[in-house]
C-alpha cells in the first residue's frame, strides 16, 4: 500500500489518529494498521558509530519495512518513542530512502577492510545523518509533534469522571485564579 503522503508533519498527527499514550512498540502497531504495512523495530547496537540514531529499510520483495534504533537511542522509553517517530516519518512521508549504492559500497568497504581508517570510511556516509535535508527536519518535525501529544495525554485523568471534570472545568493549572 502506498504512504499517505502527508505533507504536514505537525498536521499528521491529528491525522493519523495517534492513540493519546503512546510507548515505541505502540506506535510502530499503530502506523503499521493505518498503513497496512508490516513494519519491525529493531534495536541495532553501533549505528550511533556511523553517526546515526535510526534508519529505515524500506520493505522489498518480503513486504516488510525494517526500523532500526541505536542501542542509546533506546536507553529509555522517551528517547525510544522519539526516534521511532523520527524514522516512521519516512514511511508516513513518502520519503525515498537516502542509503546510497556507494553508502552500502563504504559500509562493505569497513566490514572487509577493518585496516581502512574509519574517518576516511565515515567522511562519505555523514551526508545521511543529522537534519541537513528537508525530508530529515519533517522527520523530527514529526517526532516532536508525537512527543508533544503523548505528554498532553499523560496529563489528562485516566478515569471517564476525571475526564469529563477536565472537559467541563478546564485544566485547573491554567486557569487564572480569582484575586
Amino acid at each position: 500500500m502506498p504512504a499517505l503522503r502527508l505533507c504536514d508533519p505537525q498536521q499528521a498527527v491529528h491525522e493519523l489518529d495517534l492513540p493519546g499514550r503512546l510507548t515505541a512498540d505502540l506506535l510502530v502497531a499503530h502506523l503499521a494498521e493505518r498503513l497496512g504495512r508490516t513494519i519491525r523495530l529493531q534495536v541495532l547496537p553501533g549505528l550511533s558509530e556511523l553517526g546515526l540514531c535510526g534508519m529505515w529499510i524500506p520493505a522489498d520483495a518480503s513486504g516488510i519495512d525494517h526500523l532500526f534504533i541505536d542501542a542509546a537511542a533506546a536507553s529509555s522509553p522517551a528517547q525510544r518513542l522519539h526516534t521511532t517517530a523520527h524514522e516512521l516519518w519516512h514511511i508516513v512521508g513518502g520519503h525515498t530512502p537516502t542509503l546510497t549504492p556507494e553508502g552500502i559500497l563504504l559500509e562493505l568497504l569497513a566490514e572487509s577492510y577493518p585496516s581502512l581508517p574509519r574517518s576516511v570510511l565515515l567522511s562519505g556516509l555523514l551526508g545521511r545523518s543529522g537534519l541537513n535535508s528537508p525530508q530529515e527536519r519533517d522527520a523530527e518535525a514529526f517526532a516532536t509533534a508525537v512527543m508533544a501529544h503523548t505528554a498532553r495525554a499523560a496529563d489528562r485523568p485516566a478515569s471517564r469522571t476525571g475526564r469529563a471534570a477536565l472537559d467541563a472545568f478546564g485544566d485547573p493549572v491554567q486557569r487564572t485564579p480569582y484575586v
